[in-house]
């Protein structure tokens, strides 16, 4: 259960007017669709915000001094840059089995409500992501926004691991490969045959290969045993690993769930508008990709902001595929299972005049897509008006 509640920030006002308590859910795939400025990124950085805060208010060796009012106003709302979205009246309630936070009358209250959590990885991944690729050292950059310094840092450290390997990107053929000598980024064309620096490639892959690099580096991370992650864990995780397997009291089970309380265990991922620069058809290809990290046998969770229909339409086809799954029939010659999600571990939201509304289809299973694709009927509208006036109808 992850449930979030927000009124009177930036430009969400009256926020989710479809229930009577105004608490909206955060699903193992959740989607935010709407104008520009509407509060879509708002929401988003929210969600990663309140992760990060619920993942720290586990951790044993965390001062609680992190959860002041002032720390979260002044720099952890700022590192997200939505900290001038405070009003005097913001209210923002956001509740977990695990945790409760509430923001109201300019106090944040934290409480935790148990210890039955298993620790995420959390990953934003921002609309400017593509800077990232003509940065070679992100410990030299200065300026940018706490954010995408961050993503920055996460995306480096996945380009590194790919040292000396080729990585195939899902678009058209391409190549991603990484020098540690000359500490250059490549994006090669096996079809024809050229490679290239990162910088010099397209926007859309500029857009592409850090979301993709980044995101599937952490995913595959988290998938590797204890044993090969040493290297990411700090000398509190060490000692705390080392009692727990030293407890011979615990059966294999509660062995596993204790340790997936101290080391990262699954990703919570946030993508700004994953469609950015990229052709139909592209946009196809990287949903289906995260769709397989984030499908119903994960613990992982995925946030999406999008402009664009075709996103919806490619998840409503996995949910469509999954539907028939469970009836009985067979959906996987064109959509396997590791690619489908169920309509229950789905949310999707419209977000336009300050309110908060779901579009999710309970009758027949699908995402509405009509809620970004209303430009589509005005220009058809338009076509069919000019016709009239061609042929005098």
């Amino acid at each position: 259960m992850q449930q979030l509640f927000i009124k009177n920030f930036g430009p969400i006002k009256s926020g989710f007017t479809d229930s009577k308590d105004g608490y909206f859910d955060i699903s193992k795939l959740t989607i935010f669709v709407g104008d520009q400025g509407t509060g879509k990124s708002s929401i988003a950085k929210l969600i990663s915000l309140f992760s990060w805060i619920e993942k720290q208010s586990q951790n044993k060796n965390e001062k609680v001094s992190v959860f002041s009012s002032t720390d979260f106003t002044e720099k952890l709302l700022n590192f997200h840059r939505i900290d001038s979205f405070l009003q005097p009246d913001t209210k923002i309630y956001y509740h977990t089995d695990s945790i409760s936070i509430c923001y109201e009358d300019g106090q944040l209250h934290v409480q935790n409500l148990n210890n039955n959590y298993i620790r995420p990885k959390v990953l934003y991944v921002p609309a400017e992501r593509s800077f990232c690729t003509a940065i070679s050292n992100p410990n030299k950059v200065a300026g940018m926004p706490s954010n995408v310094l961050d993503f920055l840092s996460d995306y480096y450290d996945a380009v590194k691991s790919h040292a000396g390997n080729k990585v195939l990107l899902p678009l058209n053929g391409y190549e991603f490969r990484f020098s540690e000598n000359e500490n250059t980024a490549y994006i090669s064309d096996k079809n024809n045959g050229y490679e290239i620096k990162i910088e010099a490639a397209s926007s859309g892959l500029q857009s592409l290969t850090p979301l993709y690099i980044t995101v599937n580096h952490y995913l595959n991370q988290l998938n590797s045993s204890i044993d090969k992650r040493q290297n990411e864990l700090n000398l509190f995780q060490i000692v705390q690993l080392k009692k727990l397997s030293e407890n011979n009291n615990m059966s294999a089970e509660q062995l596993l769930k204790e340790q997936k309380k101290i080391i990262n265990s699954r990703l919570v991922c946030i993508i700004e508008e994953p469609e950015q620069s990229l052709f139909p058809t592209s946009q196809y290809e990287i949903i289906m990709n995260l769709l397989k990290g984030f499908s119903n046998g994960t613990e992982n969770s995925l946030v999406l902001t999008t402009h664009s229909p075709y996103i919806l339409e490619t998840i409503n086809n996995s949910i469509y595929a999954d539907t028939i799954r469970q009836s009985g029939k067979d959906s996987k010659q064109l959509i396997p299972e590791e690619y489908q999600i169920s309509y229950d571990n789905v949310s999707a939201y419209q977000i336009e005049n300050g309110e908060i509304h779901s579009i999710m289809d309970d009758d027949i299973k699908q995402i509405n897509p009509a809620a970004i694709d209303k430009c589509s009927q005005k220009i058809t509208d338009i076509f069919t008006k000019l016709s009239d006036i061609d042929f005098g109808e």
